[in-house]
């Protein structure tokens, strides 16, 4: 599927949805099923209400987090042709901050990402 904004507004939902489809082909207990499914939806932690609380949750919300450290020229490329440069180095610079501050569940991450957060910060200065 081609990227869209549409996607990443919703890929939350449609990837616990696709789980469930998958784990269910493959009988995998209810509670398991129910647990993977509100770990996927948490897993952009932007809001309150969709704040990891399982530690699997929280690994995934990280996890998710960390990988955008590396994938900053692939956010630019993605919008290229619906934005301004101006408007993706806003959004990538507030995206990179709200992972910092927001997302990153597990202390042990920020210490892996403390260059890579203070490099990015630079670039997008």
């Amino acid at each position: 599927m081609p990227y869209s904004d549409k996607n990443e507004v919703n890929h939350h939902i449609t990837g616990a949805i696709k789980a469930e489809r998958i784990l269910k082909k493959y009988k995998y207990p209810k509670e398991k099923i129910d647990e993977i499914k509100e770990a996927i939806i948490c897993h952009r932690g932007s809001d309150d209400y969709h704040k990891p609380k399982t530690v699997l949750a929280k690994i995934i919300a990280t996890a998710d987090a960390m990988s955008h450290f590396d994938s900053i020229p692939v956010f630019f490329y993605w919008r290229a042709d619906r934005y301004s440069y101006k408007e993706i180095k806003k959004w990538v610079k507030d995206k990179i901050e709200r992972d910092w501050q927001k997302k990153l569940f597990l202390p042990e991450a920020k210490k892996v990402l403390k260059d890579k957060y203070k490099a990015a910060k630079l670039i997008l200065k």
